[in-house]
Parts: C-alpha cells; sequence; structure tokens
C-alpha cells in the first residue's frame, strides 16, 4: 500500500506543478497577445498618426469634421454643423490647388476661393440657388477677370 500511496503523491505533485507551468504559460501568451494588440498600427517615428481618414463627432453621433485623404491626391478638412451638414471645405484638389469654400446647409456653394496653377486666385460668390454672381480672379497669363451677374 505504501508504495501506493507514495506513487499517487508523486503524480499529485507533478499535476500540480504542470498546471502551474500551463498557467504561466497561458498568462505571459496572453500578455504578448495583449502588447501585441495594444501596439499602434501604422504609427511611424516620432509619435505621428497615420491614418487616410479623420472622422470627429459629437456627443450625439453626428459628424462635426473630417479630414481626409484620397488617393487621387485630393484632401482636405470638411466642416459639419449642428445637423451634420458639410459647410466648410479647406482642401487641395487633384490638380493640387488648394481650395476655401462655404456652402448653405443644402450644399449650395456661397463663396469659393480657389488658387489655380499656384498663380492663378479665383473668388466666386453664388446666391441660395447655387447660382454664381460674381467672380473675380488673376489668370494664368497674368490678365484679370472681374464678372458681376444680376
Amino acid at each position: 500500500m505504501d508504495s501506493l500511496d507514495s506513487r499517487l503523491e508523486l503524480l499529485e505533485r507533478r499535476y500540480r506543478r504542470l498546471r502551474f507551468v500551463t498557467f504561466a504559460a497561458l498568462a505571459l501568451g496572453g500578455l504578448g497577445m495583449g502588447v501585441a494588440l495594444l501596439r499602434p498600427m501604422g504609427a511611424s517615428d516620432g509619435g505621428e498618426l497615420v491614418a487616410s481618414r479623420l472622422t470627429l463627432m459629437d456627443s450625439q453621433g453626428r459628424t462635426r469634421a473630417t479630414l481626409s485623404a484620397q488617393e487621387g491626391g485630393e484632401g482636405g478638412l470638411v466642416l459639419h454643423d449642428t445637423e451634420g451638414r458639410a459647410r466648410a471645405l479647406l482642401g487641395v484638389d487633384s490638380s493640387g490647388s488648394p481650395r476655401l469654400r462655404f456652402a448653405t446647409a443644402e450644399g449650395t456653394m456661397l463663396a469659393e476661393l480657389t488658387v489655380y496653377s499656384d498663380e492663378a486666385p479665383r473668388l466666386v460668390l453664388g446666391n441660395n440657388g447655387g447660382t454664381e454672381f460674381f467672380s473675380v480672379g488673376l489668370m494664368p497669363d497674368g490678365s484679370s477677370r472681374l464678372e458681376a451677374r444680376g
């Protein structure tokens, strides 16, 4: 009987040791996975956040601002009103021309300032119906243009 008791006791010690090693291995594995999951994806050196789109939302879940970069070279900051409608844009179009635009709640352009070819600025004003009634600009050849519609 003594040998059976001693063998059982040895087996129980090995079981406890194996259980401890197994739990330790699982804990280390879980810790390693947690560190890997919490590691910033797409982050570069210097603490930069790298993303192609960033959306800011208010406490009601409405979009208030969107900063984005698109594949065609376009990108910009769009500001939204309290209802989530796009009202202002500061951006660059696919040709590289910077643009500042203001719109009505329905999205109709009211004012827009664009610089074409790095040397030809143009300011356009529109009415609530979307019709341009005033524009002034400098052409790439150096001439200027003023248009007013009634």
